[in-house]
């Protein structure tokens, strides 16, 4: 079995979940077992991944594993299944919350998920003194999943995870420092096997889970860490035998540079500085395998060179789509909104752009890192540009924006294997993109299928938008190259890249036995 790990999984997923995601289906076609895990708590999880297209029997979550709910069948739980006396009066605020009295006192506020949607979403309840003492949250499938108790002036001292049937499985408790420090915790997991275990923090716990979750298969694992900052101490400190990879999205160093010498970024230094402790690294690009290789060999761990992105068979042999049906001279930039993606530059461009071709439209596509949203629109606005630029939130639906569209731009100015590059050439758009570390020139096949400009080079970046919006000729030709180059990342060609690894990791993983935690 491959576990791919992971913090957490939004509705607005990154590319490295969209590239797990991708992962998953492929080792799935090609029969190899694999399962997305997470250890972030979320009530709508299961809604989460459900929209994600991530099967139930595909996933497995921390606390679902603790609660035995990684396959719960859901249900309805509303506030009529509380079963409340009948002498209880109500008083709705607003749409989704309802106070309950009970001879003028409130003992009760019960909020639904929506105005549209009845189901339980949280319960408070209130003391004689009018104050907060406990909440209920309610998990969507159903069920009273987490219960939270309060001190005086509504602060939250512990809390414990149930399972369906009401059994406590977990529990945490914020204990306070004399010193005015920030508060830790103490967690617990209960009746587990017959037995209770203590944790002082939740990465010695995400160990413990990951161990358990290991031999409860019963076979020989590996494992491959998609979010090193976050995880990779927690893995590397397993007790029970597991074949360790770590993945490398994004560029490994700070200064691009030098590559040989820069200090490491932040989110793979503790990664890197303990790789003889791993079993393999995955670069996702020739030209960072070959960085990371010159610098720190190819063995000691094993180094692979595996794309991240992968294109399913049936958008390969999808028909072309007419350009006539394309909306004309409609640009798009398909990322999170952030500053290392450089939407400000395509904005300063698109002045340029705009003057030329004044019927152009450059739609953003993405959800917003922090208030870099925020600063673009007022740059927007401040450039006057406000009629022919548009921000767009994340999509589920991104194909159908690929397939309107003449044109995609990605002037990042770090990246590892964009899969924004790799879904769009499939749909047959051509890209203008920074020829930086790592990924675009891996993808876009300069002059053919699109072009490679310098990074940070605003004025080259508008002359070749203008170029092909304003030569129908080259981008219709361009288009159709891109759907022939796209090809590179099919299912097959990537599954190629996977076999070896997956060789390794069958060759040298250990069935684990049962570790106990004292």
């Amino acid at each position: 079995m491959f576990f791919f790990l992971n913090d957490g999984i939004n509705f607005n997923k990154s590319g490295i979940e969209h590239a797990q995601i991708k992962r998953l289906r492929l080792f799935n076609e090609y029969g190899q077992p694999a399962k997305i895990v997470t250890r972030q708590l979320a009530m709508n999880l299961h809604e989460i991944t459900a929209d994600a297209g991530i099967a139930d029997k595909d996933f497995v979550n921390l606390f679902d594993f603790f609660q035995g709910t990684t396959m719960y069948k859901p249900q309805r739980f509303t506030m009529a299944d509380l079963d409340l006396p009948s002498d209880y009066t109500y008083e709705a605020e607003g749409d989704e919350k309802i106070h309950v009295k009970d001879h003028g006192q409130q003992i009760m506020i019960v909020a639904k998920r929506s105005k549209d949607d009845d189901r339980l979403n949280w319960v408070q309840y209130f003391g004689s003194n009018g104050r907060l003492v406990r909440m209920v949250w309610y998990d969507t499938r159903g069920f009273a999943a987490l219960e939270q108790f309060f001190s005086f002036g509504t602060k939250l001292v512990s809390e414990q995870l149930l399972a369906p049937n009401g059994k406590v499985v977990y529990q945490r408790y914020r204990l306070p420092k004399r010193d005015g420090a920030a508060d830790t915790s103490l967690q617990r997991i209960i009746d587990f096997h017959g037995r209770d275990y203590e944790f002082a923090g939740f990465n010695d716990l995400t160990t413990f889970f990951l161990d358990q979750l290991n031999y409860a298969t019963g076979e020989a694992n590996a494992i491959i860490v998609d979010r090193t900052f976050e995880l990779a101490w927690a893995v590397q400190h397993m007790d029970t035998p597991i074949f360790k990879v770590m993945h490398l999205h994004n560029n490994h160093v700070n200064d691009s540079r030098d590559s040989q010498h820069s200090d490491l970024n932040f989110n793979y230094q503790y990664m890197i500085t303990n790789r003889r402790r791993w079993d393999g690294i995955i670069a996702l690009t020739p030209w960072q395998y070959d960085d990371f290789t010159k610098r720190f060999g190819k063995n000691h761990p094993k180094v692979y060179d595996i794309p991240g992105a992968v294109t399913d068979d049936a958008i390969l042999k999808k028909t072309h789509v007419k350009w006539a049906t394309r909306k004309p001279h409609s640009v798009i930039m398909v990322a999170r909104l952030s500053p290392e993606k450089q939407q400000d530059d395509l904005i300063h461009a698109w002045k340029t752009v705009h003057q030329q071709v004044p019927d152009a439209t450059l739609d953003f596509w993405g959800y917003s890192n922090g208030d870099t949203g925020k600063q673009l629109r007022e740059l927007v606005t401040k450039l006057g540009l406000n009629d022919t630029i548009t921000f767009n939130d994340y999509s589920n639906n991104i194909s159908k924006v690929y397939e309107a569209a003449q044109l995609l731009i990605l002037p990042s100015r770090a990246e590892g294997l964009p899969l924004t590059l790799v879904e769009a050439q499939a749909h047959g758009l051509p890209i203008i993109a920074t020829d930086i570390k790592y990924g675009p020139r891996d993808v876009v096949n300069d002059t053919v299928d699109g072009f490679l400009i310098k990074d940070h080079d605003i004025s080259a970046l508008a002359d070749k938008i203008i170029e092909l919006l304003t030569h129908p000729k080259e981008i219709q030709e361009f288009s159709e190259n891109a759907y022939k180059d796209s090809w590179k990342y099919s299912g097959q060609s990537v599954w190629k890249k996977w076999l070896q690894l997956v060789k390794d990791a069958q060759k040298q993983a250990q069935v684990p036995e049962r570790i106990e935690v004292n």
